[in-house]
């Protein structure tokens, strides 16, 4: 009869390799140990802060993070919404300001910008000269609201920008002084 084959043996480990399987070894059987020698009530006891101490690192590590986050979440909703508000309200308003732009003037801006003046502050505005350069006006208690309806109105129906202001404030919302006017040039009629 032949004898059994010898299992093939472990292939050799470095001094590194032997000590840390030693150490762990060792490690594990002085904890085992270490177990057995206490009472049931102190055993109790540990097992408790292990779980303590696990309950801990799982609230500091994953809970208490997450709960902040969340926390936060609603604020930053909020602030976020606003911006994207804002955002929406310029977008439209440059949407409004090229649409302005790709409308050719008015050959008739000038007196455009007198009848717009006229209809919407009536009394309240002197218009210039006819001839005058840049055209002018001016303010006698005018109700800031009126005036910047007035200010939209011109900007988006004739093109007229003020280009030189010298206002002053009277009262609750009222205003007098002289706004100047750059319009459109007028190009030729085809």
């Amino acid at each position: 009869m032949t004898p059994p084959p010898t299992p093939p043996s472990p292939p050799p480990r470095g001094a590194l390799g032997a000590f840390i399987a030693s150490s762990r070894h060792t490690w594990r059987r002085n904890l085992r140990q270490g177990w057995a020698a206490l009472q049931p009530r102190e055993r109790r006891l540990v097992a408790a802060g292990a779980a303590l101490v696990g309950a801990f690192g799982l609230w500091s590590v994953a809970i208490a993070p997450a709960l902040r986050t969340l926390g936060g979440a609603a604020d930053e909703l909020r602030r976020l919404d606003l911006d994207i508000a804002a955002m929406r309200t310029l977008a439209a308003e440059a949407e409004g300001l090229r649409a302005c732009a790709h409308q050719p003037p008015d050959a008739d801006a000038p007196l455009a910008w007198r009848q717009a003046t006229e209809q919407h502050l009536g009394a309240l505005a002197q218009v210039g000269a006819e001839k005058e350069e840049p055209p002018a006006v001016t303010l006698s208690q005018a109700p800031a609201e009126l005036m910047f309806d007035w200010l939209v109105h011109l900007r988006e129906a004739v093109h007229a920008a003020p280009v030189q202001a010298s206002l002053e404030a009277t009262g609750e919302g009222l205003w007098n002084g002289r706004l100047s006017f750059a319009l459109p040039a007028a190009r030729p009629n085809p």
